[in-house]
């Protein structure tokens, strides 16, 4: 046990004596903290989309259709502009905007029902949110005309069939609007169904959070990944400076050894998560309920990968080579284990594989654990998952070390 420590006291001292690593490591999880508080801030996501409005019919009515995208709440998400119809379609196929609507000539006369029309909707592939929204009111637009036309068509064609129509003809329509207004108005006023709209945001349990936040977690976890990956290469300057050879003609072991280097690294990754939860509440606001159990399992984590990374460069005989693998293995689980793209954003088949790998499995946990949403029993069972998987890894790199890396 004695030489353990004095093994992880080693490594420790090596660090100290080299400061500008040492900040580096520390400043990691810090400029990732301010780079999401500077391109983020602490304000909630808001979407905010650009609907260009092609006006081909030019009339009163077509004219209305402007102001159906900027209604209520939808005046927050998207601003309308009327444009030629060349140039929207320029600006849509180049990106610009959330979707053109086209209002063909003869609209005003389709809503009449004199004729038929179709109103063209070019969406903006780039964009999967806004444009389906745009879709969906300008769908709700036209079964409200059908409706309408279900209700009082008829008297709509006499009224716009043209000429003057009569003063009889005008009461008559006036009289069956009121009839139709009276019929329905039962169901309007008040509503016979209602819709009781209940935001999760708002429930004592749950709280919006801010992108910057929301990518937090992710970040942190890329941060545990690069750090794994530069301690990971110590390991050739240990057989460079004769170290492990010496450790292998002493009486002590290899396994002491490899496991002082381990301890070492636990508190250095537990220190650079410290770092990373405090500079996460503070520059961006993170709700972070479980510090110290969070701080543990970064370390826990970090452990376990630097073992692994470790265990890579063993099968290379060069360390170069050894460095190109590890990047190429720490790339591929940052990529597809949600710390450069969440899994919310990725296709759900790549998702699934995400959440199995290492890193993705323990960056969910991380998450529950900053939400508080990990009990006691998960709890344990995520650390024992984690120190045994360490511990095998352990034993396959002692083997490992002593006859095949010391040679």
């Amino acid at each position: 046990m004695r030489f353990i420590f004095l093994s992880a006291l080693k490594d420790l001292r090596r660090v100290r004596h080299d400061p500008v690593t040492l900040v580096t490591w520390i400043g990691t999880p810090l400029m990732i903290s301010l780079l999401l508080a500077a391109f983020f801030g602490h304000a909630q996501p808001k979407p905010h989309g650009l609907v260009m409005i092609a006006d081909q019919d030019k009339t009163l009515l077509s004219a209305l259709v402007l102001h159906l995208y900027t209604q209520d709440k939808l005046g927050d998400i998207f601003t309308v502009q009327q444009v030629p119809l060349d140039e929207g379609q320029r600006r849509i196929n180049s990106g610009d905007g959330s979707a053109l609507v086209i209002i063909p000539k003869g609209f005003s006369q389709a809503v009449l029902g004199k004729k038929e029309a179709t109103i063209q909707l070019l969406e903006n592939p780039a964009q999967s949110i806004l444009p389906g929204i745009v879709e969906s009111v300008t769908s709700v637009m036209v079964e409200g005309v059908w409706r309408l036309h279900q209700l009082i068509g008829d008297d709509l064609n006499r009224l716009s069939s043209g000429g003057q129509p009569s003063d009889e003809e005008i009461a008559a329509s006036s009289v069956r609007f009121s009839h139709t207004g009276d019929g329905i108005r039962k169901y309007l006023d008040p509503p016979v169904i209602k819709v009781a709209v209940e935001n999760t945001a708002t429930n004592p349990g749950r709280r919006q959070v801010n992108i910057g936040e929301a990518m937090f977690p992710s970040m942190a976890f890329l941060a545990v990944l690069f750090l794994a990956l530069g301690l990971a290469g110590d390991m050739w300057k240990e057989k460079m400076y004769g170290t492990l050879r010496h450790v292998a003609l002493t009486p002590s072991s290899i396994a002491g050894f490899l496991g002082g280097k381990i301890l070492a690294q636990w508190l250095i990754f537990a220190m650079v998560g410290a770092v990373s939860l405090v500079s996460g509440k503070f520059l961006i606001n993170a709700e972070i309920h479980e510090a110290v159990v969070a701080v543990l399992w970064i370390a826990a984590c970090g452990g376990a990968m630097y073992v692994l990374l470790v265990l890579l460069h063993t099968f290379v005989p060069s360390p170069r080579g050894a460095m190109m693998l590890a990047n190429v293995v720490v790339m591929f689980l940052a990529m597809l284990g949600g710390c450069f793209f969440p899994f919310d954003l990725m296709p759900s088949s790549l998702a699934k594989i995400g959440r199995l790998l290492p890193n993705g499995w323990a960056l969910l946990r991380f998450r529950d654990i900053l939400a508080g949403q990990m009990g006691p029993v998960a709890l344990m069972a995520g650390f024992g998952a984690v120190l045994g998987v360490t511990a095998v890894l352990f034993v396959i790199l002692v083997k490992r070390l002593r006859w095949r890396f010391i040679a």
